[in-house]
């Protein structure tokens, strides 16, 4: 069975849907349910070169895998454009697309994942162009598609109500969890001399991980450090991912305002093997988001032995369960106040560690890519 599969997430630096995506190659790739598969990856010329994961370079290594170079540009005419013209003369039995939207044009049946309907539910996180070509090509991808996987059961509620998608067009497939923790990487490493001497410092360490997003209120995060930070002037506070938020928020200048810039620590991007690193450091975790689909680094967090303060949503309560702490949405008092309960009580680590495989049990990658080749395979079946 011949499966195409829109890559341009695995390449560059990948964020959530691009792990997403990773991790279930990985899974095709090791496990044997997949034999029976050829995958196809198609991404266009100019996102290739040396900046790939080792999991990309070893699955265009095996033999399941094979790599298709689409002319064009990473963009939505590359994808509505060149990549059918290409993708059609393959003559797949299926079509993948990972990550919120497919070429309209593509031949056969297609399975789409929608992570969360955020450009829908939230426009005024979205410049004005972008969030109407999102919901433009969500509405008419998922249409077309001959299912819809998405993360989170608050997420298929979501697609139904935005889409108006019937309920058995779309299915819940959970992912799973990448567990930094077992890394034995030593502190030192590749990061900026400074950072590392200034995170290394015995101040508890606050982090938070993901791509920021206003939705998750970093400047709420901020402000809720600096009042810490009256009670702990050692403590420290990380914050890793790609600056995406709409309308932009300066960190550097928010915390500067806080009268904690010396103390915030800022990165854009950093490799696994670094954010390993920032796991095995923290002495707690913050994820202060108001809307996601699914949330992939407080379980992340959790599965590394951190405990999570997390932002009390529907979704939160149906992923985190009763493992994560939950806070109101903007009440930088109780925030900054569960903060320092965790850093104050010795055994919230060792609670969370209890308490965190139940729940971390529910996702598996090897489950969620055996789901969804099944979901593939079906899709495929729907041709005659």
């Amino acid at each position: 069975m011949r499966i195409g599969i829109d890559a341009r997430e695995l390449f560059g630096n990948p964020t959530g849907a691009g792990r997403y995506l990773s991790e279930l190659c990985t899974q095709w790739a090791n496990n044997g349910h997949a034999l029976d598969c050829q995958f196809i990856l198609y991404s266009p010329p100019d996102i290739l070169g040396s900046n790939q994961s080792s999991e990309l370079k070893y699955l265009l290594q095996t033999s399941i895998f094979e790599h298709r170079v689409v002319p064009g540009n990473y963009d939505t005419w590359w994808e509505q454009f060149h990549l059918p013209s290409i993708a059609n003369k393959d003559r797949l039995a299926v079509f993948f697309a990972p990550a919120y939207s497919i070429p309209i044009a593509i031949q056969g049946p297609v399975v789409l994942t929608i992570h969360d309907m955020s450009f829908a539910a939230h426009p005024e996180w979205f410049g004005w162009r972008e969030g109407l070509r999102r919901r433009w090509l969500a509405q008419r991808s998922a249409k077309r598609a001959t299912l819809v996987i998405t993360d989170s059961e608050f997420s298929r509620q979501e697609i139904m109500y935005y889409l108006d998608l019937p309920i058995n067009r779309v299915q819940v497939i959970k992912p799973g969890v990448r567990l930094h923790h077992h890394s034995k990487l030593s502190i030192k490493g590749s990061l900026p001399s400074n950072t590392m001497s200034s995170i290394s410092d015995h101040g508890p360490l606050i982090l938070f991980v993901g791509s920021v997003f206003n939705r998750r209120h970093l400047p709420d995060l901020i402000n809720a450090f600096a009042l810490v930070t009256r009670v702990m002037p050692k403590a420290r506070l990380a914050i890793v991912g790609e600056n995406r938020s709409y309308p932009k928020q300066n960190l550097y200048t928010l915390a500067t305002a806080a009268n904690v810039s010396d103390r915030v620590h800022i990165l854009s991007y950093v490799t696994e093997q670094e954010l390993s690193k920032f796991y095995k450091l923290a002495h707690v975790f913050v994820f202060l988001s108001e809307y996601e689909g699914f949330g992939f680094t407080p379980l992340e967090a959790m599965a590394a032995g951190i405990p999570a303060i997390v932002t009390d949503t529907p979704v939160a309560r149906e992923l985190y369960g009763d493992v994560a702490t939950f806070v109101p949405l903007g009440n930088l008092e109780k925030i900054s106040a569960a903060i320092l309960n965790i850093l104050r009580d010795g055994q919230s680590r060792k609670s969370t560690q209890e308490r965190a495989p139940n729940l971390l049990n529910r996702y598996s990658w090897q489950r969620a890519a055996k789901e969804t080749l099944g979901a593939l395979k079906s899709a495929a079946l729907s041709r005659s």
